[in-house]
């Protein structure tokens, strides 16, 4: 895949299941997902390991270019599109911007890191 990077939940689109601040380990997708066009086997083997209730991390039509933390609620294998969804009922989601691409995942979330205190 593409490694492993870690990120910081900026916002509170995922509250309560991870608040603001809160780091997370997140598994990035193949770059290549980005030109699907040409990458078919590419794009169905990514699509098949998507499971609902996973935790994402994708860029959205309302800020490009900006990783966003949603969970993934429908998946539609004929067209390659996803529904993501906050937990908060208050994100902005899908539920604003409709399907998106599967082009738009940059990753999965695999971990959440306890706080230290």
């Amino acid at each position: 895949m593409g490694g492993y990077r870690l990120i910081k939940v900026n916002g509170d689109s995922m509250a309560p299941t991870y608040t603001h601040g809160k780091l997370l380990l997140m598994r990035k997708f193949p770059s290549s997902l980005k030109s699907l066009t040409n990458r078919n086997n590419l794009s169905k083997s990514i699509i098949n390991r998507l499971k609902v209730d996973q935790v994402l991390v994708i860029t959205a039509p309302n800020f490009p270019g900006v990783w966003q933390i949603k969970r993934l609620k429908r998946i539609n294998y004929e067209l390659k599109k996803i529904w993501v969804e906050g937990d908060n009922p208050n994100s902005t989601d899908s539920r604003s911007w409709g399907e998106l691409d599967i082009k738009n995942i940059v990753g999965k979330v695999v971990l959440a890191l306890p706080i230290i205190r």
